[in-house]
């Protein structure tokens, strides 16, 4: 768990960095997916989950986490993912952030969640 928000804007680029060392991308990204939460050995994506919720309470920080997200086969970390951007002024998009966003709308099968991101 993450430090209450005065420690974590200090604490944030840690724990950021230490996810992505962390995490098997080719588990949590491999693509859009209907599937749910329950799947078994969800660690990798409970982590995502966790630290996407604190970068939506810190613009501009986890850029590549959000793109993970925007890739996961669970909505959850999709939705996550795009409400965080929403928090987020477009100038402090990357550029593969938004190429990311970009493919994920075109092969979003949710259509609620495509609607959401776009």
């Amino acid at each position: 768990m993450l430090p209450e928000p005065e420690c974590a804007n200090e604490r944030l680029p840690s724990v950021i960095d230490l996810t992505l060392s962390e995490l098997d991308f080719g588990s949590v990204a491999p693509g859009a997916a209907n599937e749910s939460n329950s799947m078994p050995a969800l660690h990798p994506h409970d982590c995502l989950l966790h630290v996407l919720d604190k970068c939506e309470e810190f613009p501009g920080q986890g850029a590549e986490l959000i793109e993970v997200g925007l890739k996961s086969w669970i909505p959850t970390s999709r939705y996550l993912a795009v409400q965080v951007l929403k928090q987020w002024t477009r100038e402090m998009w990357t550029e593969n952030l938004t190429k990311t966003l970009n493919a994920s709308i075109k092969c979003e099968s949710n259509q609620k969640l495509r609607e959401h991101m776009e």
